[in-house]
């Protein structure tokens, strides 16, 4: 899964391998050709990612290892600035507001205050019998939960 960023890279959960950047400054080289410009071992898994909408800032969700926060704003030397366990597998990731929503399959929706990157905080979870996805429009939260269907609830 990749997000892009205004500064011309590529950001990408890499699995196993956990976080890439990737230089797409000159678009026209094609796929496969990018440079990449820096990369962090994250732990878990690297199954989804959102970047932060003005710092450079991600949030992975990595399985089993729950949620990592990075810092890439100097991609020589790409840090994890936070995480959280979630105590389930870590499936997709919204950020939202200084929040960040986690589908944690058997373990819901879980949601994260993340204005302290450093230090983030447990706000609340929406059980689910097994959460997948999860989007946001205006005024609701909706998440794909593979028992119970289309879960909607209020934004906060």
């Amino acid at each position: 899964v990749v997000a892009t960023t205004d500064s011309n890279y590529l950001l990408v959960a890499c699995g196993e391998m956990g976080f890439a950047i990737m230089n797409i400054s000159d678009f026209q080289l094609g796929f496969g050709t990018y440079p990449v410009a820096g990369w962090k071992d994250t732990p878990g898994y690297a199954v989804d990612i959102v970047n932060h909408p003005t710092q450079p800032v991600a949030f992975l969700a990595c399985g089993t290892a729950g949620f990592v926060i990075i810092n890439y704003a100097d991609t020589s030397d790409i840090k994890i600035m936070g995480s959280y366990s979630t105590g389930g597998y870590a499936k997709e990731i919204l950020y939202l507001d200084n929040k960040v929503f986690v589908t944690t399959e058997t373990r819901g929706l879980q949601v994260f205050d993340v204005s302290n990157f450093s230090s983030p905080i447990k706000n609340g979870t929406v059980q689910t019998k097994f959460a997948l996805g999860v989007y946001a429009d205006d005024k609701y939260i909706y998440i794909a939960d593979e028992v119970e269907g289309l879960v909607v609830i209020s934004r906060p």
